[in-house]
Order: C-alpha cells, then structure tokens, then sequence
C-alpha cells in the first residue's frame, strides 16, 4: 500500500502545478523587467510619448500581476504528535481600464494609485504614543503608511521621494525611532506636508520626503482633479498542498484548486460596486469579532486570508466620514464566519450598513436577513437542541441586528454588539447574541510597545434579553495581544486567549523578518489538546497542544 493517502479534494497534478508555478515566479518573474513603461499600463510606443503631457487621457488599460507563494513546516503534540508540511501559490491579475479624461492632478492624487497595500509589508515605528504603521512600498520609490495615529483611527498616507530609491535603500535611511514632530505642515503645498531633512530622517544619501494624507473616502466637495471613474477586473486563485504526518497512521497528501477572487469593481469618487466573488468584512474589534459575519479572519494569520462570497456589494460615500453600504449575496452554500448552519440553496441574502462620525470616532449600524437551512444529517445541526416533535430537516428565516463603534481618545476603545433572531418554532433557543469591548494603547517604551486588550462573550437564548441559555453555546473569552518593533525589519507579537469558562489558556509568540520581497515567520504555541477557537472544518488542527511552525513568503 502506497505510504500517501490522498484528501479528498486532491487533484494528483496540483503539487506539481504548484511547484512548475512557484518556480516560475522565483526564479523568472525577478528577471523581467520591472521599470518598463509597457509593465506601467502603456500599451504603444505612441502611448508611452504621451505620458508627459500635462493634460492627458488616463491609461486607457492597466494590467498587473501580484501574488504570493508560501512554504511551511509544523509540529505540535497533544495527545499524539502531528507534522505537516505545505505550499501556497496565490496570483492575482488585475484589469484596470479608466473611463474619463482629466486634467493632471497634484502629486498627492498621483500618489494615492500606490495606495494598494502588499500581501505583505515591514512596519514602521512611531514613538510618542503612535503604533508601528504598516507600509507597502513600490518599485519607484513611494511607498504607503497606514495607522499612523492610532490602528481603530487610521490616517493613510504616502511619502514621495525626488528620486527612485529601492525598497531596501529606502528602508537603510529611515531610523526606527522616528518622530511624528519632524512633520512640518508649513511647506504649503496641496494637500502635502514635507519633511523636515532633520534626524530622523536625516542621511547624507536620502532624497527628501513630501508627506501626502490621503482620505479613506472622497471629500465632500469633489474637484476636476479627482480621480476618474475605473472600472477594474480582479481574478485571483489559491494552489495549495499540504503533506500530514501523523504517528500510527497513514500519511495523508491533500490539496486544492480554487477561485480566491473573482470580480468586477466600478468605482468614481463617491460611489462603488463589486460584482461577483470578494472579501466582504467590517466591524471594529480585533481578535474575536460578532461581526465576523461573512469572513474567517484568524488574527494568528500571517496573511490574513479567507475565502471570499459571492455577491453585490455597493458603497457610497456621503462625505469623508459617512457611507452607507448595500449587498445581496447568492449561491453561498457553505456556512460564512460564524454560522453554523448553511444558507438554503437558491435563496438570496441581503442586508446593508451604514456608518456615520460620532464625536472623535464613528458609529455603525448593519443588519443582514437570509433564510437558514436545517438538517440533522449536518453534523453542525445535531448539536443545536430542538423543541419536541422538532422535524429532521426544516428551514427558517434569520435577521441579525448590529451595532458598533470606535474612538480615538488618547486609547483606542471599541465595540461590537450583535443581535440574532431565528424564526422557528422548532428551535429551543432561537436568538443569539454576541458582545466585545476592547481597548489598546501605544507606549513609548523603546520603538513603540503596542497592547491590545478584548473581552467577548455569545450565548443562545430562548429571548432577546433573557438569562435562559444553552450552556453547550456559552462563550467567555478575555484576549490580549502585544506587539514590539525590534528594528526595522524584525518585529516580535504574542496573542493570548483566556477561556473563563473552561479555564484553558491559548497562546501564541510569532518573530518575523521582513525584506523586499522576503518574509519569515517562526511562531510558538501552547494551547489546550481541545482547540475551540478558529478551528478549521476540512484540516487538521495544527495548534492543538504545543508546537512550532516556520512560515516563508515570497511576494511578487
């Protein structure tokens, strides 16, 4: 008998797929030209010519091709041991065809098209009260800080420099003690702040840098130079292999091939909608989420990827700091975020939200409603208790109600409160409800030693407001995560979850170093051997009991 035993989704070619493909984009993705005109969206000669021209068409078609590939290894033991090691090839091609003529914008506008962040990005560390900022940066030079202020009040933002500069050069010269006070907003340029070429950003070889705020939403009063409507196609799938050894049983070789993202975005100053398959998730706790409705966001993650759902997403912004969101989601089979029970087939789901500033913070309010389909034959199912004479299988609607908030004052606070009513007679506990409180702060400790702290609790109940619950379904979880900024290129973050019902302690320690396009992740854990947070339903658990895993990445 063959030693490999193959998963069920597994296709015999995907390792080899994966590895053909993997290698392709090691070894001669590199060797492409990056700084091409034609790799920047020009299409002809005559094309690229015009590209000085102050009052010019945009590019009528940009195409881009990013991604990732991944290689890890793990071990944990709890009551037996478990190896596993695995692969990951994640393209993303992107279509971008721009729909209306402008005049050339300031250089801030120009800078905002550098706004998408990388799969992966260093940080870059504050003091004075501000947390390590993520930062993507591009071939030329500019790269992207977000969170400069505080990571529940984001301030976006882009720095220039007058000329190229690589991502290495540009990470050399910026000491990792910066200080916020060397920005000076009296450069009077549009929308700009320079600055100033004193320490820390003082070096005999460093450009000087220009300082460009971007909005995360339009602002209310649009110009002549604000970006033109586009119209974008995003195709992405998710390769991946995974080899599971496990003592006193066969070795299992299991994989996958499937669509990560599929859309269709049309997007102008004040208005977006996406069609097709995507990445729908809002809210604003941290590590344990009740709005965690539509996504599997695991904050152990390093990539933070989820499976997307299919769907009509439509936002639009009233002003900097107010949208309202609208979605209508249809063929999503398999149980989203938290839900333990699947959609009924062929039914569509919708809901909207809308957010709006509440003094230094914002407020939002969202509500969903789909139609759930119950049958005892899901293993899921035959742990939720029914009423007597309760069918095997039945359907009922369901409406969520929820609400959350965020503020910025000095720390960060936030909340999350959500509401759940199932319509059934056959159910015994028919609402759900699920709270989290949280709070963090950036101490001037060295580079910057962030702490984040949450509590979270869910219940079934027989009614909205009552103390009946089904004890099975009780969840009381205090989290804690802590993050520190070694240099540049290291930082080293812990995560803790604390079951108070169960007295059981998660733990997690994870060091990465961060290049260009390299990254390395080494993470330890001591977890109970009974994992009960974001357990995956089709693969081993991995930090069930105590262990280590090593995590490469590659960008591109």
């Amino acid at each position: 008998m063959s030693p490999f035993r193959r998963g069920t989704s597994f296709r015999p070619g995907l390792i080899y797929l994966s590895t053909v493909l993997s290698a392709l984009v090691l070894f001669v993705f590199p060797a492409l030209p990056q700084e091409s005109d034609r790799s920047n969206g020009c299409w002809s000669d005559s094309a690229c010519a015009s590209n000085d021209s102050p009052d010019r068409p945009d590019r009528k078609l940009q195409l881009d091709l990013r991604g990732l590939v991944s290689a890890w290894g793990a071990f944990s033991r709890a009551d037996s041991s478990l190896a596993q090691l695995g692969t990951r090839f994640l393209p993303e091609f992107t279509l971008e065809l721009n729909l209306k003529r402008r005049t050339a914008a300031p250089p801030g506008q120009q800078a905002s098209q550098y706004s998408s962040a990388m799969l992966t990005a260093p940080h870059l560390p504050f003091s004075n009260n501000r947390p390590a900022a993520s930062i993507s940066i591009s071939e030329n030079g500019i790269f992207l800080a977000t969170g400069l202020i505080s990571p529940h009040s984001f301030l976006p933002a882009v720095f220039l420099t007058d000329q190229p500069l690589s991502p290495a050069s540009m990470l050399s010269h910026l000491i990792s003690d910066s200080d916020p006070s060397c920005l000076d907003n009296s450069s009077g340029s549009s929308g700009a702040t320079s600055v100033t070429p004193t320490a820390p950003f003082a070096s005999s070889n460093e450009a000087p840098l220009t300082y460009y705020p971007l909005e995360s939403s339009p602002s209310s009063e649009p110009s002549s130079s604000s970006s033109p409507d586009v119209l974008t196609v995003e195709f992405s799938l998710n390769l991946w292999g995974t080899l599971t050894i496990q003592p006193g049983t066969e070795n299992q070789f299991s994989g996958r091939l499937k669509p990560y993202r599929l859309s269709v975005k049309y997007a102008s100053p004040r208005f977006e909608a996406r069609l097709g398959l995507q990445k729908i998730s809002f809210g604003s706790a941290s590590l344990l989420r009740p709005l965690m409705w539509f996504d599997r966001l695991d904050p152990r993650d390093t990539l933070q990827l989820t499976d997307g759902v299919y769907g009509l997403l439509v936002r639009t912004y009233i002003s900097t700091r107010t949208n309202l969101w609208a979605w209508a989601l249809y063929g999503n089979d398999d149980p989203k975020g938290w839900e333990a029970l699947p959609t009924r087939r062929r039914r569509p789901e919708f809901g909207s939200r809308a957010q709006i500033p509440a003094g230094r913070g914002e407020l939002a309010l969202t509500v969903h409603h789909r139609r759930v389909n119950f049958d005892l034959t899901n293993p899921a199912a035959a742990l939720i208790p029914l009423n007597a004479g309760a069918p095997p299988a039945f359907n009922f609607p369901e409406t969520r109600l929820a609400v959350d908030g965020k503020w910025d004052i000095g720390p960060g606070i936030w909340f999350e409160a959500t509401l759940t009513r199932q319509r059934s007679p056959h159910l015994a506990f028919p609402w759900q409800r699920a709270f989290t409180i949280g709070l963090d702060y950036t101490f001037a400790l060295g580079h910057g030693l962030h702490l984040l702290g949450e509590y979270f609790q869910s219940d079934l109940a027989s009614g909205a407001l009552s103390g009946m619950t089904c004890a099975p379904f009780r969840a009381r979880f205090l989290t804690a995560s802590a993050s520190y900024p070694l240099s540049f290129i290291d930082q080293l973050a812990a995560i803790f979850f604390y079951d108070t019902r169960n007295r059981d302690l998660y733990s997690f320690v994870r060091w990465q170093r961060n290049y260009d396009r390299w990254s390395i992740h080494l993470m330890a854990f001591w977890n109970p051997a009974e994992f009960r947070i974001f357990a995956a339903p089709d693969q081993p658990n991995l930090f069930a009991g105590r262990g280590l895993q090593l995590l490469l990445i590659y960008t591109f």
